[in-house]
């Protein structure tokens, strides 16, 4: 009868703390994770806009974003924006690369961007001419952490009367915004097995 009171006693106690190191251990992610989200920076792209610009061969139109601005918790440190999936041969899509080397919690800088979209070098469809963009965005926050921030947007050609959903300018459509973050000795890690010749393939 001692034996098997001692028994339950060990048990319930092996029980209890068990509980709290599951306490614990939840208590310390929520802890990191607020940790995390006071630094985290959010990169947005203001005042979407699109117009028509030079003539004859020159003549092109502009996608334009009118403000960068971090609505994050933290400061978004080295900001990058480039145009993502575009190569030099016969261009459709071009948007120079802006650099930032800061930008505080709740700043905006007024720094214009441009699109420059060559319809005449875009592939016609039955359905018209229609053309994917993908604005990619990086920045790193005091924790060195990276994120990335990606726009996938789709824009048809102007004087087309096809409907586009979450339109953001005319003719210019919002299809996903979203953001990953990752840390940098991941990144490094990865390069590193991307280099080994029989994981490459997998982690290039």
């Amino acid at each position: 009868m001692i034996k098997d009171a001692a028994t339950t006693a060990a048990f319930w106690s092996a029980i209890a703390a068990t509980c709290a190191a599951v306490s614990s251990f939840l208590i310390f992610l929520v802890q990191r994770r607020n940790l995390l989200e006071s630094v985290r920076p959010e990169i947005v792209l203001i005042g979407w806009s699109r117009y028509k610009r030079g003539n004859g061969d020159a003549a092109h139109e502009v996608i334009a974003f009118q403000t960068i601005k971090n609505v994050g918790r933290g400061p978004a440190l080295g900001v990058y924006i480039n145009l993502k999936g575009f190569g030099p041969e016969r261009p459709t899509a071009v948007l120079s690369t802006k650099r930032l080397p800061i930008l505080a919690a709740g700043e905006s800088e007024e720094s214009a961007g441009e699109i420059i979209l060559w319809w005449k070098n875009v592939k016609e469809n039955p359905q018209g001419k229609y053309l994917p963009l993908n604005i990619q965005i990086y920045c790193w926050d005091s924790r060195n952490m990276r994120h990335e921030t990606l726009y996938h947007m789709l824009a048809i050609e102007l004087g087309d009367r096809s409907a586009i959903a979450d339109e953001i300018a005319p003719g210019v459509g919002l299809s996903l915004r979203k953001t990953v973050t990752r840390a940098v000795w991941s990144l490094k890690f990865q390069r590193t097995l991307a280099r080994v010749p029989w994981a490459g393939k997998v982690f290039s």
